[in-house]
């Protein structure tokens, strides 16, 4: 309910008599609010002669207790400790706090996932003020002593500083805007009945009122073609015997061409990949009778199932040779590591199918496990990583979590007990993070900060757990970790300036997910857990979380190059896809990273799989709707 004061709105919700919400007013400019549902209204600000400048603002009464910018900024950032080897990137590497000295952050609005969207909880209601897409603006948050102010800002500007990649900052700067008459925004305030993920209610708002899922781009048949194609290119055997899938290609300015890395080549999991692509191999034999992918998938698990477990338990996760590494390869983490076992379980199952008997694969995935049940702390914990002699090298961030969904797979493969136990243990303790902190950290592995990729397991351990017990509790958990999740998933697709690469290559944003607050880029990571959002569907009955997969999918299939593709007057081999997508004031605005790495391919090839229980098929491959 809207009150109309002398300088000001006031809005109570439903029929109490409460200002949870100010908005103050501009004499000469009329305000009309829109109910359009429960909780929601279309805001439109009218202006008798057209300005470039206005600012919409909304004061919540009372100070925060959470509040959220999806994408970029959660409840002011700062996880971690700085100056270690794991975070050397880090020293001023995101946005911190609600301002930068006296002055509150100022944020493009495709710098967030909900366009210009900033959201509070607090004195028991959730709030959000949004813009529509493409609307040339900011948004802000401004603390104040005993309220905090949302604010819509016209025309678009940064600052005091603008974030512009790791461990760099740019000055700050406003656009010239076009005058207009109109301004719009949208205002949300709902009750609050779960601490920490008020923010639903604008992501569901949003995901129905901007959603616009890019069509898939190319047949999942062809799809899974180019990716094996892709996977084959990677394959590599060095001097000393050691198979595996090179990281990626990068462009030498040399030779104008695409060169494998000569440094830290090999890795199991996150950006390497190279026990899921083995894998994708042998289901490329399975399904397509290809006697080299066999060979080949095989030769890369063989390699690592030999060279990669140590004496103290560790399994090394990097590889540049056969029985070495390089200095940067001296630890062992958790990402990884979780990856390595769950790859192993299932390449064991593969590789019986194909009529190989490799009892080493199921050795490797327990060994690793049987090293988490060691290693984790009387809490549940499990570290971010640990040296190769199997000390504790980094105990902080959810990343642990990894580790969860091949413990529990563990105890069905061999029944032991203590498997669960671990991975109930440790799924409590991650658990009791998200809800205490309402993020998620330390996932991707090249910063040390809330992101999106440690939240992956959890969601995947909650689901599992639910299909395993029927124990509500576990549904909603899963829901609060998908929900989560979503903060990072672009709710629209923005418009680029026509000029830029991404706007000649067509490139669509929504579907796609940011990687980090110290990443604020876009990337398909979200291929992880795209089948545990169509779980996730089933489980509910709630259709959006099968429809936020098909954009994670549909998005990722953009600018796979079929070998003709040109980027930046350079042709790209089949198969490949480029890591980053900068869509707004990043690395090098509106263009891509050029960093054609293993991980898209290998993801995509996984989502692509046939149920492993679901017997030999052709690949279970998703519809281009929901």
């Amino acid at each position: 309910m809207i009150h109309i004061q002398q300088n000001l709105y006031e809005i109570c919700f439903k029929d109490d008599q409460k200002t949870v919400l100010s908005i103050p007013r501009l004499p000469g400019c009329p305000d009309e609010f829109t109910l359009l549902e429960e909780g929601i209204w279309a805001w439109q600000r009218r202006c008798p002669v057209a300005t470039p400048h206005m600012t919409l603002s909304v004061q919540v009464c009372g100070l925060p207790d959470f509040w959220v910018i999806p994408a970029v900024n959660y409840n002011g950032n700062g996880f971690g400790p700085k100056g270690d080897q794991y975070s050397r990137w880090q020293a001023e590497a995101e946005y911190q706090g609600l301002t930068c000295g006296d002055q509150p952050w100022v944020y493009a609005q495709h710098r967030c996932a909900v366009p210009g969207a900033t959201c509070s909880e607090g004195n028991g209601y959730v709030c959000a003020l949004f813009s529509e897409p493409n609307d040339a603006n900011s948004c802000a948050l401004e603390p104040g002593p005993d309220c905090l102010t949302h604010r819509l800002i016209w025309p678009q500007a940064e600052g005091p500083r603008v974030f512009a990649n790791r461990g760099r900052w740019s000055d700050a700067y406003q656009l010239s805007g076009l005058p207009k008459d109109r301004f719009n925004a949208f205002i949300m305030l709902a009750p609050l009945d779960q601490p920490k993920t008020g923010y639903r209610h604008l992501l569901d708002f949003a995901w129905r009122k901007f959603a616009h899922i890019p069509p898939l781009q190319r047949p999942r048949q062809e799809i899974w073609d180019l990716s094996i194609r892709f996977a084959k290119t990677l394959w590599q055997t060095t001097e000393d015997g050691f198979s595996g899938f090179n990281i990626g290609l990068s462009l030498d300015q040399a030779s104008h061409s695409w060169q494998r890395t000569r440094q830290r080549r090999f890795e199991i999991g996150w950006c390497g990949q190279n026990a899921s692509l083995a894998n994708s191999l042998l289901w490329e034999f399975l399904l397509q009778g290809d006697q080299e992918a066999l060979e080949k998938g095989l030769a890369v698990l063989d390699s690592w199932a030999r060279y990669a477990p140590l004496p103290d338990g560790v399994f090394r996760t990097h590889m540049d040779q056969a029985q070495g590494g390089t200095k940067q390869d001296q630890v062992a983490d958790a990402c990884n590591l979780g990856t390595a076992a769950r790859q192993f379980f299932i390449a064991a199952e593969l590789a019986a199918r194909c009529g190989q008997h490799r009892p080493q694969y199921l050795k490797t995935a327990l060994a690793i496990c049987d090293f988490a049940v060691r290693v984790q702390s009387p809490d549940g914990r499990l570290a971010k990583s640990w040296t190769l002699d199997g000390q504790v090298a980094q105990p902080a961030g959810t990343v642990g979590a990894f580790l969860l969904p091949p413990l529990l797979t563990a105890y069905r493969q061999t029944g032991q007990a203590h498997y669960r136990e671990a991975a109930l243990a440790g799924y409590q303790y991650y658990r009791r993070e998200l809800l205490e902190q309402g993020c998620t950290t330390a996932g991707a592995l090249d910063t040390f900060c809330v992101d999106k990729e440690s939240a992956m397991p959890l969601l995947k351990t909650a689901l599992s757990l639910y299909a395993d017990t029927g124990e509500a509790v576990y549904l909603q958990d899963a829901l609060r970790a998908a929900w989560y999740l979503s903060t990072w998933q672009w709710h629209y697709n923005t418009a680029f300036p026509p000029d830029s690469e991404l706007a000649h290559l067509g490139f669509k944003t929504c579907g796609s997910t940011a990687v980090s607050t110290g990443h604020q880029h876009l990337d398909a990571y979200a291929l992880y857990y795209y089948r545990d959002l169509q779980r996730l569907a089933d489980f509910t009955g709630d259709n959006q979380w099968r429809e936020r997969a098909q954009g994670i999918f549909n998005n990722a299939s953009q600018l796979i190059s079929d070998g003709h593709l040109v980027v930046l007057r350079q042709s790209r081999p089949a198969g490949s896809q480029d890591e980053a997508f900068f869509q707004t004031n990043w690395g090098q605005p509106y263009a891509m990273s050029q960093w054609l790495v293993a991980w898209p391919c290998a993801l995509s090839l996984e989502a692509l799989w046939p149920s492993l229980t679901a017997g030999t098929q052709a690949p279970n491959m998703p519809t281009s709707q929901p």
